[in-house]
């Protein structure tokens, strides 16, 4: 078992230091990870495994401070003081008491140059400037513990500043109390990336050489937040919280430190002996402070801090409030004092768009939602292979370089939300940027979000399954100033008008700038139908690289030792029953039914077998395919993965929902031999369970792949068609005035 401090989960390290700081042999280093956060890094060659990094590890520990007798202050300083404070001067009474007793005070400051911050410790009040300020970036701790430690071995007084997991970092590595120890927490937010920040100072900078850096000077607000940075030559760049980019990203929680969006500190039980922040809000409760230039809010919460709060505030104006009032209106003007802020549902992205466009887009893309492609389709499916169908064209889409909106289900109840527990909706989030819920009749706002809409791959385009299709998978509500592309999507079998639908069908599908289709006999019904050109290309099962399958199979808990042969079966029969039967007798080995994620319980009373995984995730079903020595299947795409995996199989005509795709695909990989209609045809064909010759196949792949990716890649950058966009314009702006009248006379009937 790993004894060492690179155990502990990304996610839960705060990157406070301690581990550095108490390793006995220097065999820690802190380093900036991809995002821009401090991580230890552990040199294998000189670590001893002795435990001490997570013995002083605050996340391991879970040593939180439970106080029971707070007092809440507001606290003013004079004038001098707070016009070099961020809020009333708190900090400096606390140092300039610590120092007044020939101790020293340890707090964060900004290298010289402004890229940086880190601890540091300072002896004299003239140095007391470097500390004064919020910073907004994590500052690094670097070898102040041990430092610290050295002084009150000595005997002296030591102030110790922080954020709340980094007082608990100093707690932890000292492992004992100090009575000359005071630590002060701030209320905190969250520390933002240093690779943002960078990024940040670089785009507002334009080569312009720094003099100063300050996200709360008051020269401009005489008490909030700012983005401020003086250059040398004189010029300077600002903005308020409202309009900056650097307080956008940083409040929403999306350029901050991961583990932040989890903190267990961010609550009422503070760290520290005293704990300080903005009271904003004060005058909401005590209107008769009305300082705008500023009022500490002071926790005092331990015996010690009580010993010595008056003292330290003596010279300062200050009032004692009510610790309710103070927490109910922390729920609106101070929320870190109850909670942390959540991260981001897009964090990831963020840090994406970061290293490809910068600090400004990937705040602009993130926050407002903007993405290259939006794909349109049946993500959310309880369907095995049209779950893969869309993670494949995502993953797809993506390596092509373009970012990505999974559009969400649309339904015509406002009270709609989707069911999060389902196979594809936990597999969905996990890999997915997912847009709002949307009625089928207000989704033209995703004109707003993406540049692209993409429909496909499956059977969208038939009538048959118009109850779960419809005109969203047309891209209906798609703007003629945005392109529409349609990726390998299926007719179904024939094309069969059960509706009166392609009058319709044929105008929605000419607005489209590119279609393509999925099976060969589609090009023919584009064509004859809807006087269409269509292209024929591989489902996007076959253009993603099978390494990101094997990913995912990996990510499964369940674990094979035995051989055995998988049986996936959309429609059990008592004749696939024999079948499996008669397998398992040929194969010599074990099998395991997968089953689909739909009618499961009517499924597993058809199938009445042993070994049958029900409910499967994702992960779980490509682990069974991928380990798998043999694989019986009458899903299309239960073939198409045995394909994908180099897996001899058998695979059953499902007639029943269609058997033509089957023959397209397996005629055109050279595979018709693997395809049967009964049991019968396997007793006779006794080839059937010997192994496949893939090379052939791999060759017709590997073209028909490079032959599809070309093409989608054309398809979403090709320059936009005005002219046909000018062609529909006028009708389609007709269709949507009458669609909207239709609306309105339904609502009153229902009225």
């Amino acid at each position: 078992m790993e004894k060492t401090i690179e155990c502990i989960a990304k996610d839960r390290c705060t990157g406070c230091g301690a581990c550095f700081n108490k390793c006995p042999v220097g065999a820690i280093s802190m380093k900036y990870d991809s995002e821009g956060f401090l991580f230890p890094y552990v040199d294998k060659k000189k670590c001893i495994e002795c435990g001490l990094c997570l013995q002083v590890c605050s996340a391991e520990n879970n040593s939180i401070q439970s106080r029971t007798r707070q007092k809440y202050y507001a606290v003013w300083a004079d004038e001098e003081i707070r016009n070099e404070s961020s809020s009333g001067g708190m900090f400096t009474l606390l140092a300039q008491y610590v120092l007044g007793l020939r101790g020293a005070v340890c707090g964060c400051r900004y290298t010289q140059d402004y890229q940086y911050a880190h601890h540091t410790i300072i002896e004299t009040e003239e140095e007391l400037q470097q500390l004064r300020k919020s910073k907004y970036i994590q500052s690094e701790i670097r070898d102040v513990y041990i430092k610290v430690e050295q002084m009150l071995m000595q005997d002296r007084w030591v102030l110790f500043s922080g954020t709340p997991c980094q007082v608990v970092g100093l707690y932890t590595y000292l492992n004992k109390d100090y009575k000359k120890l005071l630590t002060v927490d701030i209320i905190c937010h969250g520390v933002p990336s240093i690779k943002a920040y960078h990024k940040y100072l670089e785009e507002n900078s334009q080569q312009r050489e720094i003099e100063y850096v300050d996200f709360r000077d008051k020269s401009i607000v005489p008490w909030g937040t700012v983005e401020y940075i003086k250059f040398k030559d004189g010029t300077h760049y600002y903005n308020d919280c409202y309009k900056g980019m650097w307080y956008k990203a940083f409040l929403s929680g999306m350029s901050t430190r991961k583990s932040c969006g989890l903190c267990k500190y961010a609550n009422s039980d503070r760290q520290g002996d005293f704990t300080i922040g903005d009271f904003w809000g004060i005058s909401d409760i005590c209107p008769e402070i009305g300082e705008k230039q500023g009022v500490s809010l002071v926790l005092v919460n331990s015996d010690k801090a009580h010993k010595f709060f008056k003292r330290v505030v003596s010279k300062a104006k200050y009032k004692e409030v009510e610790k309710n009032k103070v927490l109910e209106l922390a729920k609106t003007k101070n929320g870190n004092l109850l909670h942390a802020t959540p991260n981001h549902y897009a964090r990831e992205r963020f840090f994406e768009i970061l290293d490809k466009d910068g600090f400004m887009q990937a705040t602009k893309k993130t926050l407002y939602a903007k993405y290259d492609v939006g794909i349109v389709g049946w993500w959310y499916n309880l369907n095995y292979g049209g779950t893969l169908t869309y993670y494949a064209l995502h993953q797809v889409i993506r390596k092509l370089g373009f970012s990505v909106l999974m559009i969400a289900q649309t339904s015509e109840d406002p009270n709609y939300h989707p069911n999060k527990e389902t196979v594809p909706y936990r597999f969905a989030l996990k890999h997915y940027y997912i847009s709002k819920n949307h009625s089928r009749y207000n989704m033209q706002g995703l004109n707003e979000h993406c540049d692209v809409f993409i429909s496909g791959s499956d059977q969208l385009f038939n009538p048959v399954l118009w109850q779960w299709s419809g005109p969203e998978y047309f891209l209906h509500f798609v703007n003629n100033n945005r392109k529409k592309i349609s990726y390998a999507s299926s007719f179904g079998n024939k094309f069969q008008d059960v509706g009166n639908l392609t009058e319709k069908m044929a105008y929605w599908l000419k607005r489209f700038d590119a279609i393509s289709v999925r099976e060969d006999y589609g090009v023919d019904i584009a064509k004859e139908t809807f006087g269409i050109t269509a292209q024929k290309v591989l489902d996007p099962v076959f253009l993603c690289d099978v390494n990101e399958y094997i990913k995912v199979a990996n990510e499964s808990k369940e674990k094979r030792d035995k051989n055995y042969f998988v049986n996936f079966f959309l429609d059990p029969t008592e004749e696939k029953r024999e079948i499996i039967f008669y397998a398992e007798q040929k194969l010599q080995c074990e099998y395991i039914n997968l089953i689909n994620a739909d009618h499961i319980e009517e499924n597993e009373k058809k199938l009445h077998m042993k070994n049958t995984m029900a409910n499967a995730d994702i992960e779980d079903w490509l682990y069974y395919y991928y380990h798998s020595d043999f694989i019986i299947t009458d899903s299309f795409h239960g073939t198409c993965f045995a394909i994908i995996f180099r897996k001899p199989f058998i695979s059953i005509a499902n007639t029943a929902r269609g058997e033509k795709r089957f023959i397209s695909l397996l005629t055109e990989l050279g595979l018709m031999n693997r395809l049967v209609y009964t049991f019968d045809e396997i007793k006779e064909k006794d080839y059937l369970f010997g192994d496949v010759d893939y090379q052939r196949v791999e060759e017709i792949l590997e073209k028909k792949k490079k032959d599809s990716l070309d093409w989608l890649y054309t398809a979403i950058t090709a320059p936009k068609d005005n002219c046909k966009m000018s062609d529909f314009r006028l009708l389609d702006g007709k269709i949507q005035e009458l669609e909207e009248k239709i609306r309105e006379l339904s609502k009153k009937i229902g009225e």
